[in-house]
């Protein structure tokens, strides 16, 4: 845990993945649509469950569109001196969105933790001309740079309208040399009555895409395009926000919060929106985690705020104190180092809450991945008694 720990603080410094939701990201609106006109995707609501759902299109669109934006992806990579394509750059925006937004916001609304996804992906239009494509890379970029960025954040994935021949018969082939719960996590189907089926089993049919047949009339559906789902929607109402203040910064690029020790105008340094992005140069990960906790033990908390002096039987006095009423402190899982560590469990030693003629004959339980799915217990559990010199 403490290795996959140290890979994602790494990757989040090349990347400057903390910057990409911010006014000195790297994107501009230009390039926003394009992203969607060649990759059509959008954060669509929820499943039954409450996970969000990440719907992708990637091969509903001409391959020229693609490679108009891939080649302009390389153009700004050379111009910025990015670490990686800024078309797979852009696809981890919208994955750092649905990490620190849409989950945030789906865990406050729904009382639990929310740290997983539903992902459709739509295989229509796909074929043997993609092969020689830079989607091959776009799609091999954002798998290599997504496991330490965002690891066992995949509740499912639903591969829709896939060719026969794959579903039917490369499918069963590759699943093989696949763990029983990676196999779980994906569902490859090719016909228009299996993918309604199966989508309104997952979600509710008023949340599914009319395309998918289902009865969603949010404004993108109703549109037909999509066009980054609640990401667009997040980005239009935070630049509104902005320019109802008098802040002119870009559309869906400004920055949520400055980060800590940044210059502002008062101080005589550069204001945050002059920021050029800067990727950071690449680091080891004993060398980001040591520069990440030498960072926060730099920075004092903050004082409290001083409110002027007045005399204590000063009208102005009695009247601040009877209005004070007191704050209760936000959630631990609010604050922005939050961090949420999911651990695997393989084996457990089990207690008996009170001692009685009841016993086992071994106390210890080992999950099992060998066990076919028959011969396990009734609720696809996998765990069984072992004796010591089983394990």
């Amino acid at each position: 845990a403490i290795d996959w720990l140290a890979r994602c603080v790494a990757a989040r410094a090349r990347l400057r993945v903390d910057a990409l939701l911010g006014a000195d990201g790297p994107f501009s609106a230009k390039f926003q649509e394009l992203y969607v006109a060649a990759l059509p995707f959008s954060v669509h609501r929820t499943d039954r469950q409450g996970h969000p759902v990440l719907i992708t299109r990637y091969c509903s669109k001409d391959l020229e569109a693609f490679r108009a934006l891939w080649s302009e992806g390389e153009a700004l990579q050379q111009r910025l001196g990015l670490a990686i394509n800024a078309v797979v750059l852009f696809h981890i925006r919208s994955m750092e969105y649905i990490t620190k937004v849409v989950m945030a916001e789906e865990t406050k609304r729904q009382g639990r933790v929310v740290d997983r996804i539903l992902a459709v992906m739509d295989m229509n239009g796909v074929g043997l001309k993609h092969l020689n494509s830079p989607l091959k890379a776009f799609m091999a970029g954002v798998s290599k740079e997504s496991v330490p960025l965002f690891p066992e954040t995949l509740h499912a994935t639903v591969l829709a309208n896939v060719p026969w021949v794959v579903s039917r018969a490369a499918w069963p082939l590759a699943k093989a040399f696949m763990h029983p719960v990676t196999q779980d996590k994906f569902c490859i189907l090719s016909s228009a009555s299996e993918l309604k089926a199966k989508l309104q089993e997952l979600i509710e049919p008023e949340d599914v895409p009319p395309y998918f047949g289902g009865k969603c009339t949010c404004a993108e559906c109703a549109s037909g395009a999509l066009r980054g789902g609640s990401l667009y929607a997040w980005e239009a109402a935070r630049a509104a926000a902005a320019a109802s203040a008098g802040a002119s910064p870009r559309a869906g690029l400004q920055r949520v919060q400055p980060p800590i020790g940044s210059a502002n105008v008062s101080s005589g340094g550069t204001p945050p929106r002059a920021r050029r992005y800067q990727p950071a140069a690449p680091a080891s990960a004993a060398a980001a985690l040591a520069a990440t906790s030498a960072d926060d033990r730099k920075q004092p908390p903050p004082p409290p705020p001083q409110a002027s002096e007045a005399p204590a039987d000063s009208p102005t006095s009695a009247s601040a104190s009877a209005s004070q009423a007191p704050v209760e402190p936000p959630p631990a899982w609010q604050h922005a180092d939050y961090l949420l560590v999911r651990l695997a469990v393989s084996e457990a030693t089990l207690r008996a809450a009170s001692e009685g003629p009841q016993r086992w004959d071994s106390r210890r339980v080992v999950r099992r991945s060998d066990m076919d799915s028959s011969s396990s217990a009734e609720g696809g559990s996998k765990w069984a008694l072992a004796a010591p010199a089983a394990l």
